[in-house]
């Protein structure tokens, strides 16, 4: 019992030395995130704007590597034109989108640089594991060749593949200031490596979620920097 106490003690005295190291923070921004598919060349698909934010946490070692990770939801998905017909079947010239949104919780790797004191920059690469949260497919209601809202939605969270794994590259600066607190501003590109298709689900195509983000941030430095 004795040694065990010594030991929590020692623990927590070399934590203490070195939690000034230690970063917690949080941080949330604009996505803009597409697919690419290997069915052809020119997709169609267009980006969909949404919404990334979370917990982050980083180590910074003496020599201005730094190490991570966090944990966050992020909106991924595309849009698509659907042209519209007349009864008999010829293009009017207008058309509606087909949105499909897929929305993920992720937590990133990462390893990095920062350089700077007071104003720094920095650069990470992370590699990204995903759960799936919700997939929606959003149609426009046709009838007799034109289009009535509101919009009709497929659920479609049980056939899409659960799980992703994507490499991050990000770019940033940041202040820092109050002796323990850092404000940054980051720009990251994302790239998956797997299908979001399956046997179930378009099982003859392969598509892949890509995409970047700008986003602020705030850490808090568990003990004075």
């Amino acid at each position: 019992m004795k040694k065990i106490l010594m030991f929590s003690i020692l623990l927590i005295a070399v934590f203490q030395i070195n939690a000034q190291n230690h970063f917690l923070g949080v941080k949330g921004g604009v996505s803009w995130t597409n697919m690419v598919s290997n069915a052809d060349n020119e997709s169609g698909y267009k980006y969909r704007t949404g919404f990334e934010g979370g917990l982050t946490y980083d180590y910074i070692f003496k020599n201005s590597v730094t190490v991570g990770a966090d944990l966050i939801y992020n909106q991924r998905g595309a849009r698509e034109d659907f042209i519209l017909t007349n009864e008999l079947g010829d293009p009017t010239g207008q058309s509606e989108e087909i949105k499909s949104n897929y929305d993920y919780l992720s937590l990133p790797l990462k390893v990095g640089y920062i350089y700077g004191e007071e104003i720094y920059a920095f650069i990470n690469i992370a590699l990204v594991p995903s759960i799936l949260l919700s997939a929606k497919n959003i149609w426009p209601i046709l009838d007799a060749g034109e289009v009535y809202m509101p919009a009709e939605t497929f659920d479609i969270t049980n056939d899409v593949t659960k799980f992703d794994l994507a490499a991050l590259a990000e770019v940033g600066v940041g202040y820092k200031f109050a002796e323990r607190y850092m404000a940054y501003a980051s720009f990251q590109y994302q790239q998956s490596f797997i299908s979001i298709t399956n046997d179930n689900y378009l099982p003859n195509v392969e598509m892949y979620h890509n995409g970047m983000a700008l986003s602020l941030g705030i850490k808090y430095a568990l003990a004075k920097n």
